[in-house]
């Protein structure tokens, strides 16, 4: 069907092309606008500056900025 309107539109506008690849274009970047923006609306951001500090102190750390609370196993930590 695409290609019978461009056919239509093309053989009877011979700027109606280029017009068509304009449009294509700002679709493409729009729709590539939106997606960015929802992604980074969702991110979370998250500041965490330690040294020499108790792995659980950094987990506490981490739930009180982002609400997550992170669950690991005891034997994968290098005690």
């Amino acid at each position: 069907m695409y290609k019978k309107i461009e056919r239509f539109w093309c053989s009877s506008y011979p700027c109606a092309k280029k017009m068509l690849r304009i449009m294509k274009l700002a679709t493409l970047i729009l729709m590539t606008t939106m997606l960015h923006v929802s992604a980074a609306t969702m991110a979370q951001r998250l500041t965490l500056k330690k040294r020499n500090v108790p792995m659980s102190e950094i987990f506490k750390e981490i739930r009180k900025q982002t609400g997550y609370t992170v669950l690991l196993a005891a034997d994968q930590l290098d005690v």
